[in-house]
């Protein structure tokens, strides 16, 4: 699961997050940019290579209790990131949506958002066997 997770927030990251006008944006176009200047595509893709390799790992060795932990770790921040990008996307969607402008959500935030939340399932899954 943290794997199938991890690959789902690496492919939201560069799936469409949002169009204007007929141009569409994900985490990593020119223009998609917090108040500081950063993308936030390059973010969710690092924390989905963080829970794949941590799902590799844990497949390959037996201590697997501190990589439970550090998967829904490091899930748990790209879960809050996303929503609070799509929350940001949202409220953009309908600002311009108020001056006449067509905008529409995209499918990419919603995946990071799922591959969030199987990430942060398997990474319980794990704590939960080692605790059985």
């Amino acid at each position: 699961l943290m794997v199938a997770g991890g690959a789902l927030m690496i492919i939201g990251s560069f799936l469409n997050w949002f169009e204007f006008d007929g141009e569409s944006f994900n985490g990593f176009s020119k223009g998609v940019e917090n108040g500081d200047g950063t993308k936030d595509g390059p973010v969710f893709a690092v924390l989905g290579g963080l829970a794949i390799a941590f799902g590799f790992v844990q497949v390959a060795s037996k201590k697997v209790l501190a990589l439970g932990i550090l998967g829904v770790i490091t899930s748990a921040f790209g879960l809050i990131a996303a929503v609070a990008d799509l929350s940001d996307v949202n409220d953009a969607v309908d600002l311009v949506k108020a001056f006449g402008s067509d905008a529409t959500t995209g499918p990419g935030l919603y995946a990071v958002i799922l591959g969030s939340v199987v990430a942060i399932g398997g990474s319980i899954a794990t704590i939960a066997k080692r605790r059985a």
